[in-house]
Protein backbone atom coordinates (compact mmCIF):
# COMPACT_ATOMS: atom_id res chain seq x y z
CA UNK A 1 0.00 0.00 0.00
CA UNK A 2 1.46 3.35 -1.05
CA UNK A 3 2.31 5.80 1.72
CA UNK A 4 0.50 9.10 1.46
CA UNK A 5 2.87 12.06 1.13
CA UNK A 6 1.88 14.89 3.50
CA UNK A 7 0.84 18.14 1.81
CA UNK A 8 1.35 21.37 3.70
CA UNK A 9 1.16 25.11 3.19
CA UNK A 10 4.26 25.75 5.30
CA UNK A 11 5.78 22.63 6.89
CA UNK A 12 3.39 21.25 9.49
CA UNK A 13 0.79 23.94 8.80
CA UNK A 14 -2.44 23.75 6.83
CA UNK A 15 -3.39 27.44 6.94
CA UNK A 16 -2.71 29.32 3.67
CA UNK A 17 0.42 31.44 3.47
CA UNK A 18 -0.30 35.03 4.61
CA UNK A 19 0.71 37.17 1.65
CA UNK A 20 2.73 35.53 -1.10
CA UNK A 21 6.18 35.33 0.53
CA UNK A 22 7.53 33.73 3.71
CA UNK A 23 11.11 33.72 4.99
CA UNK A 24 12.57 31.73 7.89
CA UNK A 25 15.84 30.16 8.96
CA UNK A 26 16.60 26.52 8.21
CA UNK A 27 16.95 25.93 11.94
CA UNK A 28 13.44 27.26 12.68
CA UNK A 29 11.85 23.91 11.79
CA UNK A 30 14.79 21.56 11.27
CA UNK A 31 16.42 21.89 14.71
CA UNK A 32 13.33 20.76 16.63
CA UNK A 33 13.01 17.78 14.29
CA UNK A 34 16.56 16.59 14.85
CA UNK A 35 17.63 18.17 11.54
CA UNK A 36 15.58 15.59 9.58
CA UNK A 37 12.58 16.75 7.53
CA UNK A 38 10.47 13.84 6.25
CA UNK A 39 9.30 13.90 2.64
CA UNK A 40 6.36 16.19 1.99
CA UNK A 41 5.10 18.61 -0.64
CA UNK A 42 3.75 22.14 -0.95
CA UNK A 43 1.10 22.19 -3.70
CA UNK A 44 1.18 25.97 -4.19
CA UNK A 45 4.59 27.02 -2.89
CA UNK A 46 7.92 27.17 -4.67
CA UNK A 47 10.86 27.19 -2.26
CA UNK A 48 14.48 28.24 -2.31
CA UNK A 49 16.80 26.58 0.19
CA UNK A 50 19.73 28.99 0.61
CA UNK A 51 22.53 27.22 2.49
CA UNK A 52 25.32 29.46 3.81
CA UNK A 53 26.86 26.96 6.25
CA UNK A 54 26.82 23.20 6.76
CA UNK A 55 25.06 20.90 4.32
CA UNK A 56 23.22 17.60 4.11
CA UNK A 57 21.19 15.49 1.72
CA UNK A 58 17.97 16.46 -0.01
CA UNK A 59 15.57 13.88 -1.41
CA UNK A 60 13.80 15.53 -4.36
CA UNK A 61 11.28 13.64 -6.51
CA UNK A 62 12.84 10.33 -5.47
CA UNK A 63 16.47 11.33 -6.12
CA UNK A 64 19.08 12.10 -3.44
CA UNK A 65 21.14 15.29 -3.73
CA UNK A 66 24.10 15.71 -1.39
CA UNK A 67 25.05 19.36 -0.89
CA UNK A 68 27.55 21.51 0.98
CA UNK A 69 27.49 25.26 1.51
CA UNK A 70 27.47 27.52 -0.39
CA UNK A 71 24.43 26.05 -2.14
CA UNK A 72 21.02 27.03 -3.44
CA UNK A 73 18.28 24.48 -4.08
CA UNK A 74 15.05 25.39 -5.83
CA UNK A 75 11.98 23.22 -5.26
CA UNK A 76 9.07 23.70 -7.67
CA UNK A 77 5.52 23.73 -6.27
CA UNK A 78 4.11 20.23 -5.81
CA UNK A 79 7.52 18.50 -5.80
CA UNK A 80 7.93 15.81 -3.12
CA UNK A 81 11.05 16.55 -1.07
CA UNK A 82 12.69 16.08 2.32
CA UNK A 83 16.01 16.83 4.02
CA UNK A 84 18.64 15.32 6.27
CA UNK A 85 20.68 18.32 7.38
CA UNK A 86 24.01 18.29 9.15
CA UNK A 87 23.46 19.65 12.68
CA UNK A 88 23.58 23.44 12.90
CA UNK A 89 23.31 23.95 9.16
CA UNK A 90 22.85 27.67 8.52
CA UNK A 91 20.75 29.43 5.93
CA UNK A 92 17.17 30.26 5.02
CA UNK A 93 14.09 28.87 3.36
CA UNK A 94 12.24 31.28 1.08
CA UNK A 95 8.68 30.13 0.31
CA UNK A 96 6.68 31.91 -2.36
CA UNK A 97 3.30 31.29 -3.99
CA UNK A 98 4.59 30.09 -7.34
CA UNK A 99 1.65 31.15 -9.52
CA UNK A 100 1.61 34.68 -8.09
CA UNK A 101 5.37 35.09 -8.53
CA UNK A 102 5.20 33.91 -12.13
CA UNK A 103 2.27 36.21 -12.90
CA UNK A 104 4.29 39.16 -11.58
CA UNK A 105 7.28 38.17 -13.70
CA UNK A 106 9.41 37.48 -10.63
CA UNK A 107 9.98 33.78 -11.27
CA UNK A 108 10.46 31.65 -14.35
CA UNK A 109 9.08 28.09 -14.51
CA UNK A 110 12.03 25.88 -13.50
CA UNK A 111 13.44 23.79 -10.70
CA UNK A 112 17.03 22.77 -9.99
CA UNK A 113 19.76 22.83 -7.38
CA UNK A 114 23.20 24.29 -7.77
CA UNK A 115 26.44 24.87 -5.95
CA UNK A 116 27.11 28.54 -6.64
CA UNK A 117 29.71 31.15 -5.82
CA UNK A 118 29.88 31.97 -2.12
CA UNK A 119 29.35 35.67 -2.80
CA UNK A 120 26.01 34.90 -4.46
CA UNK A 121 24.77 32.79 -1.53
CA UNK A 122 25.95 35.20 1.14
CA UNK A 123 24.48 38.15 -0.76
CA UNK A 124 21.15 36.36 -1.02
CA UNK A 125 21.26 35.43 2.66
CA UNK A 126 21.89 39.04 3.68
CA UNK A 127 18.99 40.28 1.59
CA UNK A 128 16.71 37.53 2.89
CA UNK A 129 17.45 38.65 6.44
CA UNK A 130 16.52 42.23 5.50
CA UNK A 131 13.28 40.99 3.95
CA UNK A 132 12.17 39.76 7.36
CA UNK A 133 12.65 43.25 8.86
CA UNK A 134 11.37 45.61 6.15
CA UNK A 135 7.66 46.60 6.14
CA UNK A 136 5.58 44.77 3.52
CA UNK A 137 5.04 47.54 0.90
CA UNK A 138 8.70 48.58 1.07
CA UNK A 139 9.98 45.03 0.69
CA UNK A 140 8.81 44.74 -2.92
CA UNK A 141 12.10 45.93 -4.44
CA UNK A 142 14.08 43.59 -2.18
CA UNK A 143 11.79 40.69 -3.05
CA UNK A 144 12.22 41.31 -6.75
CA UNK A 145 16.01 41.62 -6.49
CA UNK A 146 16.31 38.53 -4.31
CA UNK A 147 14.14 36.42 -6.61
CA UNK A 148 16.05 37.55 -9.68
CA UNK A 149 19.26 36.45 -8.01
CA UNK A 150 17.90 33.12 -6.79
CA UNK A 151 16.30 32.47 -10.17
CA UNK A 152 19.58 33.23 -11.93
CA UNK A 153 21.54 31.04 -9.53
CA UNK A 154 19.29 28.06 -10.26
CA UNK A 155 18.82 28.64 -13.99
CA UNK A 156 20.28 25.57 -15.68
CA UNK A 157 20.84 27.39 -18.95
CA UNK A 158 22.95 30.08 -17.28
CA UNK A 159 24.86 28.56 -14.37
CA UNK A 160 28.37 27.60 -15.43
CA UNK A 161 27.40 27.81 -19.07
CA UNK A 162 30.42 27.71 -21.38
CA UNK A 163 28.59 29.61 -24.12
CA UNK A 164 28.87 33.37 -24.55
CA UNK A 165 25.09 33.83 -24.70
CA UNK A 166 24.64 31.98 -21.41
CA UNK A 167 27.24 34.08 -19.65
CA UNK A 168 25.78 37.31 -21.04
CA UNK A 169 22.34 36.40 -19.68
CA UNK A 170 23.85 35.41 -16.32
CA UNK A 171 25.73 38.71 -16.17
CA UNK A 172 22.56 40.68 -16.90
CA UNK A 173 20.70 38.78 -14.18
CA UNK A 174 23.43 39.39 -11.58
CA UNK A 175 23.56 43.11 -12.42
CA UNK A 176 19.75 43.37 -12.32
CA UNK A 177 19.75 41.73 -8.88
CA UNK A 178 22.14 44.27 -7.37
CA UNK A 179 22.80 45.02 -4.57
CA UNK A 180 22.28 41.31 -3.90
CA UNK A 181 25.14 39.01 -4.80
CA UNK A 182 28.63 39.85 -6.08
CA UNK A 183 29.66 43.39 -5.19
CA UNK A 184 33.23 43.51 -6.50
CA UNK A 185 34.74 42.66 -9.90
CA UNK A 186 36.56 39.70 -8.34
CA UNK A 187 33.34 38.30 -6.85
CA UNK A 188 31.50 38.83 -10.14
CA UNK A 189 34.24 36.98 -12.05
CA UNK A 190 33.99 34.11 -9.56
CA UNK A 191 30.19 33.96 -9.92
CA UNK A 192 30.51 33.75 -13.71
CA UNK A 193 33.49 31.35 -13.59
CA UNK A 194 35.58 33.59 -15.86
CA UNK A 195 38.93 35.36 -15.57
CA UNK A 196 39.02 39.08 -14.70
CA UNK A 197 40.15 39.89 -18.25
CA UNK A 198 37.31 37.88 -19.77
CA UNK A 199 34.87 39.57 -17.40
CA UNK A 200 36.02 43.04 -18.42
CA UNK A 201 35.49 42.24 -22.09
CA UNK A 202 32.08 40.68 -21.38
CA UNK A 203 30.86 43.60 -19.26
CA UNK A 204 32.08 46.14 -21.82
CA UNK A 205 30.24 44.29 -24.59
CA UNK A 206 26.98 44.02 -22.62
CA UNK A 207 26.89 47.41 -20.88
CA UNK A 208 29.47 49.64 -22.54
CA UNK A 209 31.04 50.23 -19.10
CA UNK A 210 33.91 48.89 -17.09
CA UNK A 211 33.07 46.21 -14.53
CA UNK A 212 33.34 48.64 -11.62
CA UNK A 213 31.17 51.20 -13.41
CA UNK A 214 28.51 48.58 -14.24
CA UNK A 215 28.33 47.35 -10.64
CA UNK A 216 28.10 50.93 -9.34
CA UNK A 217 25.44 51.84 -11.91
CA UNK A 218 23.32 48.83 -10.91
CA UNK A 219 23.59 49.67 -7.21
CA UNK A 220 22.72 53.34 -7.81
CA UNK A 221 19.67 52.37 -9.88
CA UNK A 222 18.48 50.20 -6.98
CA UNK A 223 19.05 53.11 -4.57
CA UNK A 224 17.17 55.51 -6.86
CA UNK A 225 14.19 53.14 -6.90
CA UNK A 226 14.24 53.10 -3.10
CA UNK A 227 14.36 56.88 -2.93
CA UNK A 228 11.46 57.20 -5.34
CA UNK A 229 9.14 54.42 -4.19
CA UNK A 230 9.71 54.13 -0.42
CA UNK A 231 9.81 56.37 2.65
CA UNK A 232 12.97 54.75 4.03
CA UNK A 233 15.75 57.04 5.20
CA UNK A 234 18.70 57.82 2.98
CA UNK A 235 20.98 56.01 5.42
CA UNK A 236 18.84 52.86 5.19
CA UNK A 237 18.72 52.98 1.40
CA UNK A 238 22.47 53.54 1.26
CA UNK A 239 23.07 50.60 3.55
CA UNK A 240 20.92 48.37 1.34
CA UNK A 241 23.03 49.49 -1.62
CA UNK A 242 26.17 48.44 0.25
CA UNK A 243 27.29 51.72 1.83
CA UNK A 244 27.64 51.74 5.62
CA UNK A 245 28.62 55.42 5.62
CA UNK A 246 25.71 57.72 4.56
CA UNK A 247 28.14 60.47 3.55
CA UNK A 248 30.02 58.09 1.27
CA UNK A 249 26.74 56.97 -0.27
CA UNK A 250 25.67 60.58 -0.85
CA UNK A 251 28.96 61.40 -2.60
CA UNK A 252 28.76 58.33 -4.82
CA UNK A 253 25.10 58.98 -5.68
CA UNK A 254 25.83 62.62 -6.57
CA UNK A 255 28.75 61.56 -8.75
CA UNK A 256 26.41 59.13 -10.49
CA UNK A 257 23.48 61.46 -11.26
CA UNK A 258 24.61 64.99 -10.39
CA UNK A 259 22.43 65.44 -7.29
CA UNK A 260 22.63 64.30 -3.68
CA UNK A 261 20.06 61.65 -2.67
CA UNK A 262 17.85 64.10 -0.75
CA UNK A 263 17.90 66.62 -3.62
CA UNK A 264 17.16 63.92 -6.19
CA UNK A 265 14.25 62.54 -4.14
CA UNK A 266 12.70 65.98 -3.68
CA UNK A 267 13.16 66.90 -7.33
CA UNK A 268 11.69 63.70 -8.76
CA UNK A 269 8.74 63.67 -6.36
CA UNK A 270 8.12 67.35 -7.07
CA UNK A 271 7.87 66.68 -10.80
CA UNK A 272 5.41 63.85 -10.13
CA UNK A 273 2.94 66.17 -8.38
Amino acid sequence: MATRVPSWALLGESAPLPGFLHVESIAARAAERGWHIHTHQHPELAQFLVVSGGGGTARVAGADITFRAPYILRIAAGTVHGYAFLPDTAGHVVSIVEAVAQERGLLKPAGSGWGVAEAVVLGAAATIERLARVPGPEAVALVAACLRLLDAATDESAVRSAGRAGKEERLKALLAAQPVGPRTPAELADALAVTPGHLNRLVRQVTGMTTSQALNDARMRHAAAGLLHTTRTIAEIGQDAGFDDPAHFSRRFKAWCGAAPSEWRQGVRGKAR
